[in-house]
């Protein structure tokens, strides 16, 4: 398959479940009022916000680390995360922006109910703020890694990976704090007597997994492809399933902490979070989550074959990739369903919807610069590695 088809096949994907998604949407949304279309919307961007995130968080690591695995699949890392994406996941939150009021049930309560310690930060236009906030600083450190990064393939001049290295580094954990403030804007927040520091960096956890999942399928599918057939190599595949394991193991400590945190303090305002998942079927899916989200990857993972093979990775990944559905669902459905198939039809709607914007961005993204740069050093050396 040469490029062309490559690339066109994500335009494809993308026609194909938009058109399938806003069918879906519309005919089942949850129930049909305003307040259930928005939080089905809310539900299916979410996820694909945390794609596009994941992709992003990946490549602020990759500059902060400059590890071998980076440099042959920054391109896809940059077409899921770069500036375009992040702006259109904007636009499309906007919806959700303007009728905040709506969405969220800390709108219009008094300090009574809210408490005061949350009542000055849960404000509507407060809130607002905040959102634009996080993305205007996403888009802007995104633009400039990109940029220097073009600068760097059209010059070699290696002052412009020094200067990706030094802002991604100090980025990094700025990035991180301002994804955990996010999450509980726009997930957490619909519990407002609720908090968890775990709950944050659980989703970007996620979101990482989420992205190295669709990097590992894409790079085992054309593993035997120009130009694929070139760069991926078994130090490649190695590097990329050992990173799928360390996620998946921090992903399941952090998911950990978070329940034996709450259970050992045993609080009525923490321990509602769990409550909620303990009926509705939601007590099945926790068990299902447990053992295709940690113990069939984590064993998958540790298989040395598993990881220099791209037709065995690609199969980790697409696992991976597929667990995140029930991982999103199990971390933002409860919080305002009861039971766990509660506006199934509207959810699988919104997920193929915005999946559908997300994967046509996302190979125009791969048209928009070569895929890889001839005689970019950093590139060789990362081919080279086995």
């Amino acid at each position: 398959m040469g490029d062309n088809k490559f690339y066109k096949v994500f335009a494809v994907l993308g026609g194909a479940l938009l058109v399938a998604g806003v069918a879906l949407y519309f005919l089942d949304p949850g129930g049909g009022t305003s307040k259930e279309y928005l939080l089905t919307y809310l539900y299916g961007w979410l996820f694909w916000a945390c794609l596009t995130f994941g992709c992003f968080g990946l490549s602020l690591l990759h500059h902060m680390a400059k590890g071998h695995w980076g440099y042959p699949v920054m391109r896809l890392l940059e077409a899921g995360g770069g500036p375009l994406m992040l702006l259109v996941t904007f636009v499309l939150f906007i919806p959700i922006l303007v009728n905040v009021e709506t969405v969220y049930p800390w709108v219009g309560m008094t300090v009574e109910e809210i408490g005061p310690k949350a009542e000055w930060y849960l404000t509507t236009t407060f809130w607002q703020v905040r959102t634009v906030a996080y993305f205007a600083i996403f888009i802007f450190m995104s633009y400039r890694n990109r940029m220097w990064q073009r600068k760097l393939d059209d010059t070699g001049d290696v002052k412009y990976l020094r200067w990706m290295t030094n802002w991604s580094s100090g980025f990094f954990p700025i990035y991180f704090l301002l994804m955990n403030f996010a999450i509980t804007d726009w997930a957490q927040s619909m519990l407002p007597h609720w908090f968890s520091t775990m709950y944050g960096i659980w989703f970007i956890v996620m979101q990482a997994l989420g992205a190295i999942g669709l990097v590992a399928i894409i790079i085992g599918w054309q593993a035997n492809k120009p130009p694929f057939d070139k760069i991926v190599t078994p130090g490649l595949t190695k590097d990329i399933g050992n990173l799928m394991l360390v996620l998946t193991m921090l992903w399941a400590y952090f998911s950990f902490s978070q329940y034996l945190i709450i259970y050992s303090g045993d609080l009525p305002e923490q321990t509602q979070y769990f409550i909620t998942r303990t009926n509705g079927g939601f007590e099945y899916l926790g068990p299902v989550l447990i053992t295709l989200g940690f113990f069939v990857p984590f064993l998958m993972l540790i298989s040395p074959r598993m990881k220099r093979e791209p037709r065995l990775l690609m199969v980790a990944g697409l696992w991976l990739f597929g667990v995140r559905f029930l991982d999103m669902h199990y971390g933002v459905a409860p919080l305002w369903e009861t039971g766990v198939m509660d506006g199934i039809v509207g959810k699988l709607g919104a997920l193929a919807m915005f999946g559908g914007v997300w994967f046509f961005l996302f190979g125009r993204g791969l048209t928009s610069a070569p895929l890889f740069v001839k005689d970019q050093p950093h590139l060789k050396e990362a081919a080279d590695h086995a």
